[in-house]
């Protein structure tokens, strides 16, 4: 390690301890600092546990953290950054008592880099107390902080290697950013943590992420495409590529929507799913509160095996104009214990669904589906599931191809393969749907 960073600046050097009771969050910014003024170069934090409020990434600097070395997150909230610092920072407020504060933040800077292995720990349970029951979220008794590491409207960013964990709320939030790379991270949060995403990827375009390990409280990776709070209105998320990743968590392994914007052209591959709630979402509009929505189009996934209770889940939300067209799925072995949920609204219709070689085994079913006289037409992902394994509405140009269908040991009220209704132009080709037993 010293003689790949022989010219680094050594955040010793400027005092940091490393102790893990001295605030080193201002020795670790002043060597960015002085990185960045002096055109650029790599910042060592060498092995040690460094308590730290927010850091500040600047342009042209390599952040490295030596393995050994922990940046710690600081439960004071005067180390951190003010909610208002820039106007592009988000406070959602409703969400358990989230703030702005971010421990490592990148602000509209050009060619940065956070690598190493070594580990960025949020510090959750200083700011949580104990679960009041096995399996429920853990409470926020004050405050905690936002997106752990967040990078608004950066160009040329480079994720690699490090290990996140214990993310307040999300962990990896990138907004805005163009040209990114986010390779071999290892992201650990407990599964009780509210919003405790992975990685977020909202509105941002050029965008590889491979090789990563996510266990997380909420959705293990999100798409997004909600531009309203950057000083670029006109970003859609678009050309992002996931792939050789392996994901568990008890919501969604990876959602696509949430906002009024676009994402587009992307594609999902070589993916695990171990043991999540939801396997593939897709959701046109989250909330009702927006205008319009999110318009989805042109995603692929392929190469999946997923361990899920719901693997496939697309909705247009209820109250949406946006649209969701041309999605394939391909070469995906899949198990679940709850109806997959494909449902468009009057009007505003799925479009150019394509399942190709996918095989589904159906168990259970007691806990998650319900009579036909006792479910809402349209479900959220958190309901209640329809009596069939596949249950499509209001959709348009729906393909099956050799898809095959398989019954567990089932003990719920199952009564059809697929049920399809207000569908036009649905095939079936050399697929299989029996009956359930």
């Amino acid at each position: 390690m010293e003689n790949t960073h022989r010219h680094a600046y050594d955040v010793r050097d400027f005092g940091a301890t490393g102790n893990g009771q001295t605030l080193d969050s201002a020795a670790i910014q002043a060597a960015i600092d002085r990185c960045s003024a002096n055109g650029g170069g790599t910042v060592l934090i060498p092995a040690g546990l460094y308590l730290a409020g927010t850091i500040f990434l600047k342009d042209n600097v390599h952040l490295h953290l030596a393995a050994g070395a922990t940046v710690l997150g600081s439960p004071n909230r005067a180390d951190y950054n003010r909610d208002d610092l820039f106007p592009q920072n988000q406070v959602f407020t409703n969400e358990h008592k989230v703030t702005g504060a971010h421990l490592i933040l990148a602000l509209e800077a050009k060619n940065v880099s956070l690598t190493g292995h070594g580990r960025i720990d949020g510090n959750s349970q200083a700011f949580f107390g104990p679960s009041p029951k096995p399996g429920a979220k853990f409470p926020v008794p004050d405050w905690r902080p936002g997106q752990m590491i967040y990078f608004v409207e950066c160009e040329n960013v480079l994720v690699e290697q490090v290990e996140l964990l214990n993310a307040p709320y999300w962990t990896l939030f990138l907004h805005g950013c163009e040209d990114v790379r986010i390779h071999g991270l290892r992201i650990r949060n407990p599964f009780e943590t509210h919003n405790g995403d992975g990685i977020d990827i909202d509105s941002c375009r050029n965008v590889v992420i491979s090789d990563c390990l996510i266990s997380s409280g909420d959705d293990c990776i999100t798409l997004r495409g909600y531009s309203a709070p950057l000083k670029d209105k006109t970003k859609c998320c678009e050309h992002v590529a996931v792939t050789n990743c392996i994901l568990s968590t008890p919501c969604n392994a990876i959602r696509v929507g949430v906002g009024d914007g676009a994402i587009r052209n992307c594609v999902f591959s070589n993916i695990v799913i171990q043991g999540s709630k939801n396997g593939i979402c897709l959701i046109g509009n989250y909330s009702d509160g927006c205008a319009h929505g999110t318009d989805i189009e042109n995603i692929r996934f392929s190469n999946f095996v997923m361990d899920t209770t719901m693997p496939f889940y697309i909705f247009t939300g209820r109250k949406s104009s946006a649209r969701i067209r041309n999605i394939w799925f391909s070469d995906i072995q899949a198990s679940g214990r709850k109806s997959s949920f494909l449902c468009g609204i009057p009007g505003t219709l799925l479009s150019g669904l394509h399942f190709h070689n996918i095989d589904l085994e159906i168990s259970g079913g007691r806990d998650t589906i319900g009579p036909d006289d006792k479910l809402p037409g349209l479900c959220w992902e958190w309901d209640l599931g329809r009596p069939a394994a596949l249950y499509c509405a209001h959709a348009e140009d729906v393909v099956f191809d050799g898809v095959t269908l398989t019954w567990g040991k089932v003990d719920g009220p199952w009564r059809h393969a697929l049920l399809a209704e207000n569908c036009t132009r649905l095939r079936q080709l050399n697929s299989s749907f029996p009956l359930p037993p």
